[in-house]
């Protein structure tokens, strides 16, 4: 049974796993076709199915928008998988443009509000500072 279930998904498999070379390969442009032929056949079958079942409006422009529009989101993550920037590796402990020490220091300390409070961009001078405009 499970011969019969990776033989039945390999095609699956093979449309989804993303190509990890750089640039437009003859592989990544096959799939691409492969997708959007398949989008394309998708939205013509919902859009037959519509049709007979005589739901309005379907027909017309904006009917044919909706419809491909609902449909284009979930395609969206499939259509792109290839094209979407890899996944950067990140290290446990600190980033690598830190330096040991430097970044052991400052990881351990919060930071202290500022004193002075800031509204709309003008600085705020602490109340020893503040004087009434009457005098």
């Amino acid at each position: 049974m499970g011969s019969l279930r990776d033989s039945l998904l390999a095609p699956w498999r093979w449309l989804t796993a993303v190509d990890g070379r750089p640039g437009l390969t003859g592989l990544k442009i096959g799939r691409l076709l492969v997708k959007a032929l398949l989008f394309a056949l998708v939205v013509d079958l919902i859009f037959s199915v519509l049709a007979a079942l005589r739901i309005p409006y379907v027909d017309t422009i904006w009917g044919q928008l909706i419809v491909g529009l609902i449909v284009y989101i979930p395609f969206l993550r499939l259509l792109t998988n290839e094209f979407a920037a890899p996944a950067r590796a990140v290290s446990q402990k600190g980033g690598a443009g830190r330096a040991g020490a430097a970044g052991k220091d400052k990881a351990g300390k919060k930071d202290k509000p500022s004193r002075r409070v800031h509204y709309a961009s003008v600085t705020r001078a602490p109340k020893a500072l503040r004087g009434s405009r009457r005098r």
